[in-house]
């Protein structure tokens, strides 16, 4: 039996399927509905979790299995099982679902040292253009780490991607997520990451990490975190990212530190920077009735 060819069909069909179930959920959705809510995430989740295992116990046309299910039973051997990861990862435009996922997390660490060597195989440096290169599979496996809170794997993953002076932007939204998905877990490191550097050039990783910081941490913000984003921020070459950073992240203490800024540099501030840092101190409680505007556009 050729197992890509067959994981090929199946994840083909599994990803028409999975589309047409998200356009049926959003067929239904009222027009006022504010679908940017964590509550309609949850929502369409659960709806798409439980399509999405349906359709795994379900026969399928053409396929050389009684079910998809039967197909994954099938499998004897982590290599087996990687080998439909990465087709999974190379057809599917969803992440791969949990009827399989979860018989790979049976074999247990080798299966997350066997990920982990996959993510980590190729370089993820940018080369300016947006084309590189990277494996489909290389994403895929972050992911699943991230999903599966997979700790051990936080340390060489931060410093492969550290090793990249301009790390690929797409790679760049992988770690937010894998970050996010990490949580608490994560926050220590990218502390300590963002707390020893010198600087934070532009594009950069550590501009990327301080991104993810404010992702991972803001659901049980500190002390250490909030020390970590300030200093991170003046550490900052684009202001403008620190300052959404800090929005994001939530405190309100950022509002004095924004405010301050803006004051200080009044005279020599770009629109864009002005515009966004005021929008973040609205965004957290502060009060821009007292900033003087340089620009003459803002209405308040």
């Amino acid at each position: 039996m050729d197992i890509r060819a067959q994981a090929q069909f199946l994840f083909e069909k599994y990803n028409d399927y999975m589309q047409e179930v998200q356009e049926s959920f959003l067929s239904r959705v009222p027009s006022t509905r504010d679908v940017y809510t964590e509550e309609f995430e949850r929502e369409i989740g659960a709806y798409t979790d439980a399509e999405s295992d349906a359709f795994f116990t379900k026969p399928l046309a053409g396929f050389a299995f009684d079910t998809p299910a039967d197909f994954f039973a099938s499998l004897q051997t982590l290599d087996e099982y990687l080998a439909v990861f990465s087709v999974a990862a190379e057809v599917s435009d969803v992440e791969p679902p949990r009827a399989f996922t979860d018989r790979l997390a049976g074999f247990g660490q080798e299966a997350t040292d066997r990920l982990l060597e996959m993510a980590l195989a190729e370089s993820w440096e940018g080369d300016g253009t947006g084309q590189e290169d990277i494996p489909t599979s290389v994403p895929a496996a972050i992911r699943l780490l991230g999903k599966w809170r997979t700790e051990s794997s936080i340390v060489p993953i931060l410093r492969h991607f550290c090793s990249a002076k301009s790390p690929d932007e797409y790679m760049a939204d992988v770690i937010g997520d894998y970050a996010e998905d990490m949580g608490d877990r994560i926050v220590p490191e990218l502390r300590r990451i963002l707390n020893e550097t010198g600087s934070i050039p532009a594009g950069s990783a550590e501009e990327s990490l301080l991104v993810a910081l404010a992702k991972a941490g803001a659901r049980h913000r500190t002390d250490e975190t909030y020390d970590s984003m300030r200093a991170a921020f003046r550490k900052s070459e684009r202001k403008v990212i620190g300052a959404l950073c800090l929005g994001d992240y939530g405190d309100p203490r950022a509002v004095k530190l924004l405010k301050g800024y803006l004051e200080r540099n009044r005279h020599d501030l770009g629109r864009e920077m002005f515009y966004e840092t005021l929008s973040v101190i609205r965004k957290l409680g502060g009060d821009i009735s007292d900033i003087d505007d340089p620009f003459g556009d803002f209405q308040r």
